[in-house]
């Protein structure tokens, strides 16, 4: 079994493709709220609309918090 950096466990990669647009590499940040962060990574792939909000980028999912 391999063992992942911690930070890889806390801080996942995530890639947000937006159509037309192009990717966008992340962090999602677990230790916040890792019930809540553990739900979402479960579902992923996310896809649906977005809206801007200036330089900020909002979107909703299916996924209520523990």
């Amino acid at each position: 079994m391999t063992q992942r950096p911690a930070s890889e466990v806390s801080r996942p990669k995530v890639i947000f493709s937006i159509e037309g647009v192009g990717d966008a590499i992340g962090e999602f940040h677990r230790f916040a709220s890792p019930r809540t962060a553990d739900a979402i990574l479960r579902v992923l792939p996310i896809g649906g609309r977005v809206a801007r909000y200036g330089e900020e980028v909002y979107f909703q999912i299916s996924v209520k918090a523990p």
